[in-house]
């Protein structure tokens, strides 16, 4: 492209400058603009109808007339007996149990193999 026309040429027309315009991401990035707006009109237009048809179907429910009177009897209500609540009783104490028994840690001793009898012995106090 030349100089002079960079300056005065969009972005768009110089990304796409020597590729091919006709398989469709040139026209969706150059009307980019429009569908955003109309997308955007759409929404808005369907989120206040639905708003307009739930508000207008909603006054005509909210009226209603009591015709029917029926006489209240109030009944003196009976008092509960209070309950007793059993007095609490600690848990039980918990001793520990003895500590397990251990051997104490023996130190290996290094022995030629001929002397070595065993692959461990133990400690004898």
């Amino acid at each position: 492209m030349e100089a002079s026309k960079i300056l005065q040429s969009d972005l768009l027309d110089i990304v796409f400058e020597n590729r091919n315009k006709q398989y469709g991401a040139y026209e969706l990035r150059k009307n980019y603009s429009r569908r955003t707006i109309s997308a955007v009109t759409i929404t808005l237009c369907t989120v206040a109808s639905i708003i307009a048809i739930t508000s207008f179907s909603q006054k005509n429910n909210n009226t209603f007339e009591l015709t029917d009177k029926e006489e209240v009897h109030v009944m003196s209500i009976m008092e509960e007996e209070p309950k007793v609540i059993p007095p609490v009783v600690p848990p039980p104490v918990h001793t520990n149990p003895p500590p397990a028994k251990t051997i104490d840690y023996v130190i290996p001793v290094i022995v030629p193999d001929i002397n070595a009898a065993l692959p461990w012995q133990p400690r004898t106090k």
